[in-house]
This record gives structure tokens, C-alpha cells and sequence, in this order.
């Protein structure tokens, strides 16, 4: 399943188009989600018909948004004319939940995938001793767990890196398994206080003016 994107300057109708085929081209087939990376000064109109113009074409087979909140999501679907967009891909993880009462819940509501990206946090999960010790009663890695409590949402799926073989197996061992409701609500519950506090404390600095 391939999945790109097109960026937020290639956004007009054109580009739109041109990106995708030569996307296509160079992977010799075609993608089944394309994903506009994020919000463009572009209408998101045109945007949207180029998405549809790709799926009669047979280049793409979904659309979807990514880095988008709730408002420009609804802007979006009041583009669409044939289809649906299927997909949001946002950052979110038990450390930066943020999202969860906005944009992941909208998608649940509204049946869309939700696609979590750095959903571990660049490896800070991955060394987290709460979910090792959890780990350790399913014979699982902390990120074995941290991956198998997004999948056990039904419209989530966290997309991890990989650089070496060693990680693809890893994150494979996230499946096939699924943790104990009980234990899924401790780590929800453990996470929650955090994010909270690491959440309002982004906001705050973004909120903040640079030194002049």
C-alpha cells in the first residue's frame, strides 16, 4: 500500500497533477493514497479537483490531508464532488495527544483513517520503563507496546521509521497481539497527565513572541 504526498507548493491544479504522475512513473505503478502535506495558500478547491482528476485517471486511488485541524478538513470535504477524503495524517502519540478530542476524534466520527506520525516520539517511548514493565508480561518491547496501544483504536494506525532491519522487526512484533483492556487503560491513563502538561507547555512557547 504506497502512500505520498504532494507539498503545499505544488499545490494548484497543475502541479497537483504533474507531481502525482511523475510520482507514479518513477514507482511504476500507482499510489493508492495521495496526501496534500499540508495547509497551502492554493484554494483548497483546486487542490481537491486535482485529487479527483487523479483518481478517474487511474494514478491515485484515495486522497487525503495532512496537517490538518478540524476547520480545514470541513473545508475540504465542501470541495468534493465524486469522492471522499479517506485519510488524515497528523502528529499524535501518547506523549502529544493533542489531537485526540479534535482532528483523530472528527475522523473516527466521520470514518476516516487517522495516520499518526512520530508516534514514538523519535525512540523517547522506545525507552519508556512503564511500558517496558508492561512489556514484560506479553514478552513485548516498549515500542512493541506503544505501537500495539495505537492499532488497538480502531481508525489509528501509527506510522513508525525504520532504518534498519532490525526496527521492521520490531514493529512487526506490534502485531498479531493485542494488550489487555486493562492494560490498555493504564497506559492511557499513565500518558494522559503527561501530555497534558507537555502539550499546554508547546503551546505556550509557540504562543510566545521571539526575542527581538
Amino acid at each position: 500500500f504506497i502512500v505520498s504526498k504532494v507539498w503545499p507548493s505544488h499545490a494548484d491544479y497543475d502541479n497537483v497533477i504533474k507531481s502525482a504522475n511523475k510520482s507514479a512513473k518513477r514507482l511504476g505503478t500507482y499510489i493508492d493514497l495521495y496526501l496534500l502535506h499540508s495547509p497551502s495558500r492554493v484554494p483548497i478547491c483546486k487542490t481537491i479537483k486535482a485529487f479527483e482528476k487523479l483518481v478517474d485517471d487511474g494514478i491515485i486511488r484515495f486522497f487525503g490531508l495532512s496537517n490538518f485541524d478540524v476547520e480545514g478538513i470541513e473545508k475540504a470535504k465542501e470541495c468534493v464532488s465524486k469522492y471522499e477524503i479517506v485519510a488524515i495524517q497528523n502528529h499524535y502519540s501518547l506523549l502529544s495527544r493533542g489531537d485526540e478530542r479534535k482532528a483523530l476524534a472528527y475522523a473516527e466520527k466521520n470514518g476516516m483513517l487517522y495516520m499518526a506520525y512520530t508516534p514514538l516520539e523519535n525512540g523517547i517511548l522506545s525507552r519508556n520503563e512503564f511500558l517496558s514493565t508492561i512489556g514484560r508480561k506479553y514478552n513485548k518491547s516498549a515500542t512493541q507496546v506503544a505501537l500495539n496501544w495505537y492499532i488497538c483504536r480502531n481508525n489509528l494506525l501509527p506510522i513508525v521509521k525504520a532504518s534498519r532491519v532490525e526496527h521492521v522487526e520490531e514493529n512487526a512484533g506490534a502485531m498479531g497481539w493485542r494488550l489487555s483492556e486493562e492494560d490498555w487503560r493504564a497506559i492511557d491513563e499513565h500518558f494522559r497527565e503527561r501530555s497534558y502538561f507537555l502539550d499546554k507547555m508547546v503551546s505556550t512557547l509557540k504562543s510566545l513572541r521571539p526575542w527581538s
